[in-house]
């Protein structure tokens, strides 16, 4: 095959790529629209198309609502029980052995972290 055909080949197939792309942009608007119409007529949820992954139904609602998954982050310990071991990393309630001046049980490691 000489380089003349080869390049007219690649020629061929650059103007068969853009008729290509230009009958997807034609062709795309009517298709999501027919796609959005089946939606809306069969009531499909994103979670049932695979858009989102986590579902959350409240109780009493007619339709399920959605929520992300909430990521957890652990954090180590700040404080230590030093009757029992117990630990507790700072975050929410503080527990009920932790009376007195926090001080006393903070772990000497530990450094109190800003959110």
């Amino acid at each position: 095959m000489s380089n003349y055909t080869l390049r007219k080949l690649i020629e061929q197939r650059d103007e068969l790529d853009a008729q290509l792309n230009a009958m997807r942009a034609d062709m795309r608007e009517a298709k999501l629209a027919e796609v959005i119409a089946t939606i809306e007529e069969f009531g499909f949820t994103a979670f049932e198309l695979g858009l989102i992954k986590t579902q959350h139904i409240k109780p009493g609602r007619e339709r399920p609502t959605f929520r992300p998954k909430l990521k957890v982050t652990l954090r180590p310990p700040l404080y230590r029980d030093p009757a029992t071991g117990a630990t507790w990393a700072g975050r929410g309630r503080p527990p009920a052995w932790l009376d007195g001046h926090r001080d006393d049980y903070l772990i000497r490691n530990a450094t109190p972290q800003e959110e």
